[in-house]
């Protein structure tokens, strides 16, 4: 194994690998600043508490993981990024002091110290005064940054600080980037952020605005009134799933004068949300001016979860204990109060079907009996969830806040009946498998926790393993996985679309159904599917197509070996056309012919070889001059033809063995093995070369010497110059092809191939270079499969 070395030389950089290991076992070394100790770290960063010596004030050094950025093109974005978001300056914004890297190639940027910790550390929800202040300084300055085109992509509780007057700070832009950057140090399609608060367009990885920022205040604004987060689970991909697909949990009935200013803040969409900060700060005024906030709310905030407890140590934001039970008369009014609203929302529920085909029906889920409102439909399970914000609450009167005195439970006569439960509970299972029908048509299929198929067919699966409804609501749920898959692929969300189907697997597992008729039948018709958009990839010459059948391959876990032959096909299909320029080192070459399975294909430089070319070639060689034929006692050379050259024009006066050795030299080179053309592929380099004056270089105006390659008419092919200019030597001995400065214009054809006396250069004679290319070659730069 490999020992890293942490003691470079102080003007050594270090590699990624060794700058990781240097933070992880001591203190790095920032060129004037005293590094005390680590504050923090993240995925992406390390805080270090320092003293700045200059100036002798504590200042918290941020610096960026060495795995982030491990080259030099993404070092420099950082700085300029950087640079540009310490350009904001605003009260409500955490300042940056420097931007820097060190000697080790640490890259860093130095920011005021703020001690008295972040918003996640502090319990606002009896203080709603304080929640509105927070959120409008957040809202200004995001306001701020968003006019100036930086949207921050990380808005969450430990990114709100607050300084040593308590105001809070925004801070941590150190994601953030501008709006129509071109160039960003995250990859297209990885979504940046924290997934408790990451609007659906960020976690899908799609281009974000400043609306993106909107929804994470939101889900602040819903952390602060409740003390917990809007969606909790185990794993960032389930969070983001949730903030996608779920509604948005109702608030407490003290709090939901907040409801309809977090319900536009949290839209699903971005086209649905607040259009900016200030029109979110409006919102919040008129929220505060409708309602008089004072602490502790209107009411007394009701019993709520407890969250999750974090693990960095820091205090967490807890909830009030539970309350005390209703008692039955309270809870049979609530259910008739909620009855009017039932029958009217049950409309608009979704027109899903049922596994028979017919309209599902709604069952309620409790225990035992109910008794309820005469005449009110049951409540269905979840209700709650998809319940639409209600009406402000009326406002309070001074007398009521001042002594908090208890509100009288009002009176009611009402007639009872006890409706029968839809289904037998003596009947092992019935109450989960009714459960399960109701879940599957709202797609409530794995989430949320509690309240989902895949739980509810799981536990029927174990109190009646033989219940004759068991395998069609089982066929049920694979199906609806199914259409959810395509669905989120029809929306280029491979990420949703991986998600579902590693659920869908991990629970045929659970449920021992791998080799049940629906699951294989659903595998077969994603294997098919594949097949399909393969040959639809081939025929129409689609890359978005034949990326999404290599994209499908992955999340269903497919064969490749089924589909190799299939995606060799689409894939040849999409090779470059003759005419195509071929991307990689070396000089510029064109494609001219393509290859197939039989035979390569054969590709030409773009110009002929220029005299800076030849130079280099005999710098590197020490290759001897050779003679050149005309000129007075004929010495002219290479270096010295008779006319003015640039390093530009073309090499001339050189031999054809000239050329067969520069060709050598410069394969070793490329790694790739150069050759002179023959005459039968001269022929198809020569397809639609100019061979006039306008196009070409010859002695139409008797001028005398070559110019700059390129200077020319370029040939259907895109090669240039190879109707003038300068002849050009073949691979058989004594031959040549085309037409130089001093051909005229009747006698040039740019196809013409002439045999010379001797093999001495001409001051009109250059040559250029081809090489065979493979299909393995040009399939290794077309669309790839997933690795």
């Amino acid at each position: 194994m490999a020992i890293l070395r942490f003691t470079p030389s102080p003007d050594e950089e270090m590699w990624p690998e060794e700058l990781s290991a240097l933070l992880t076992s001591m203190m790095p070394d920032i060129p004037g600043y005293r590094v005390m100790r680590r504050i923090g770290k993240g995925g992406m960063s390390f805080v270090y508490l320092a003293v700045q010596e200059s100036l002798d004030r504590q200042v918290a050094i941020k610096i960026t993981a060495p795995d982030i950025l491990r080259d030099e093109i993404s070092k420099q974005r950082f700085e300029q990024e950087a640079r540009t978001i310490a350009k904001l300056e605003h009260p409500c914004i955490v300042g940056i002091y420097e931007v820097g890297r060190s000697p080790q190639g640490l890259m860093y940027y130095v920011m005021p110290y703020l001690s008295k910790g972040h918003l996640g550390q502090r319990d606002l929800r009896n203080d709603e005064p304080r929640i509105i202040a927070v959120l409008r300084s957040l809202l200004s300055a995001l306001g701020y940054a968003h006019t100036r085109g930086i949207v921050h992509r990380d808005v969450k509780a430990e990114n709100v600080l607050f300084d040593n007057a308590d105001r809070p700070v925004l801070a941590d832009f150190g994601i953030a980037l501008p709006f129509r950057s071109s160039t960003r140090i995250t990859n297209v399609g990885f979504a940046v952020g924290s997934a408790a608060y990451m609007a659906p367009e960020q976690a899908r990885g799609d281009n974000v605005d400043g609306r993106a920022d909107l929804y994470a205040v939101g889900v602040l604004a819903y952390e602060m009134v409740t003390g917990h987060l809007p969606f909790q689970a185990n794993d960032a991909l389930a969070l983001a799933v949730m903030h996608a697909h779920d509604p948005i949990p109702p608030l407490p009935s003290n709090r939901r004068h907040w409801q309809p200013f977090i319900s536009l803040a949290m839209a699903k969409t971005k086209e649905q949300r607040f259009r900016n900060a200030e029109q979110m700060l409006s919102a919040l005024d008129e929220l505060e001016r409708r309602h008089r906030l004072g602490p502790g709310g209107d009411a007394t905030p009701e019993p709520a979860a407890t969250p999750p407890g974090r693990t960095n140590g820091e205090s967490p934001i807890t909830s009030r204990p539970a309350g005390r039970w209703l008692g039955m008369g309270a809870a049979a009014l609530v259910l008739a109060a909620g009855a009017t609203w039932w029958a009217a929302s049950r409309d608009r529920a979704p027109d899903f079907l049922t596994i028979d085909g017919s309209a599902p029906t709604v069952v309620d889920d409790p225990i035992g009996s109910v008794a309820i409102a005469a005449g009110a439909a049951p409540a269905p399970a979840g209700a709650d969830a998809a319940m639409p914000p209600p009406a402000p609450l009326a406002e309070a009167t001074p007398a009521d806040r001042a002594d908090n005195a208890p509100t009288p439970m009002p009176t009611a006569s009402a007639s009872f009946v006890s409706q029968a439960l839809p289904y037998d509970p003596r009947v092992p299972a019935a109450r989960e498998l009714a459960a399960a029908q109701r879940q599957i048509a709202r797609l409530r299929l794995s989430t949320p926790a509690g309240d989902n198929a895949i739980e509810s067919l799981l536990a029927a699966r174990t109190l009646a393993p033989r219940d004759p409804a068991l395998p069609r609501l089982e066929a049920a749920l694979i199906a609806a996985f199914g259409a959810q898959i395509d669905k989120a692929l029809d929306d280029d969300d491979n990420a949703n679309a991986v998600a579902l189907w590693q659920r869908a697997q991990r629970y045929v597992e659970q449920a021992e159904l791998k080799d049940s008729e629906s699951w294989t039948t659903l595998v077969d018709a994603r294997a098919t599917a594949v097949e399909r958009r393969l040959a639809n990839a081939a025929s129409r010459r689609s890359a978005r197509e034949l990326k999404r059948a290599t994209d499908e391959i992955a999340i269903y876990g497919l064969d490749e070996a089924r589909f190799a032959d299939a995606i060799r096909t689409a894939r040849v299909a999409l090779l470059p056309r003759p005419g195509a320029r071929l991307e990689g080192g070396g000089p510029a070459m064109r494609l001219v012919t393509a290859p197939s399975e039989a035979r390569p294909g054969l590709a030409a430089m773009e110009t002929e070889v220029t005299r800076g070319d030849f130079l280099a070639f005999v710098q590197a060689t020490g290759r001897p001059v050779s003679r050149c034929r005309g000129g007075f006692l004929e010495r002219r050379t290479w270096s010295d033809p008779g006319f003015a050259q640039t390093t530009r024009d073309p090499a001339v006066c050189v031999t054809a063995a000239d050329a067969d050795a520069y060709a050598q030299w410069r394969g070793q080179r490329d790694g790739v093995r150069y050759r002179l053309p023959t005459a039968g592929e001269w022929s198809q380099l020569s397809q639609g070369a100019a061979g006039d004056c306008a196009g070409t270089r010859l002695n139409c105006d008797r001028r005398e010497g070559t110019v700059p390659v390129g200077d020319g008419k370029a040939s259907s092919l895109g090669l240039v110059d190879i109707g003038g200019n300068a002849r050009e030597w073949l691979a058989a001995g004594r031959q040549t092809a085309g037409a130089g400065w001093r051909t005229n214009a009747a006698q040039a054809r740019a196809g013409a191939t002439q045999a010379v006396s001797d093999e001495r250069g001409q001051d009109d004679l250059g040559f250029r270079l081809v090489r065979e290319v493979s299909l393995d070659e040009l399939l290794d730069a077309s669309p790839r499969r997933p690795r």
